[in-house]
């Protein structure tokens, strides 16, 4: 998910809070809840991609479709080869639903890829309790 700045109340300033690359995050946090509009976004998973397909490729193919803010072919950590999989991400989620039912069984650098909604995994928990071992 990405926020965007809309509008600006006579309250307080951008200009006040600006830092390189927009205004200061604890300052949206903060103040600007009510200035801010949520843009959603979508990630695709891509399978069956040959070994030769790049990040860069995968964008490619995809950018017919709407903005790309992501795109990532998974590979080996050893080898750095191709897992055979990556994701996409889409601005718009029209525009990722118009990709998902073009592009899955199409052909992509000699393969037929799968191309289906990527599964919302959850954060990997740091906040566990320690087990009670005096029992």
């Amino acid at each position: 998910m990405q926020h965007r700045l809309t509008s600006v109340s006579a309250e307080w300033s951008v200009e006040d809070h600006k830092v390189a690359g927009g205004v200061h995050p604890y300052v949206c946090a903060i103040g600007a809840f009510d200035l801010r509009e949520t843009v959603m976004s979508k990630k695709l998973f891509v399978g069956g991609l040959a070994w030769a397909t790049t990040s860069e490729g995968l964008k490619k193919a995809f950018e017919a479709y709407g903005d790309v803010t992501e795109a990532k072919v998974i590979t080996e950590r050893e080898t750095n080869r191709s897992r055979g999989f990556g994701f996409v991400t889409l601005a718009d989620d029209a525009a990722a639903a118009k990709a998902m039912s073009e592009m899955d069984g199409k052909e992509l650098d000699g393969r037929t890829i799968r191309v289906n909604e990527a599964n919302q995994t959850k954060p990997a928990g740091g906040n566990r309790r320690p087990r009670n071992r005096e029992q």
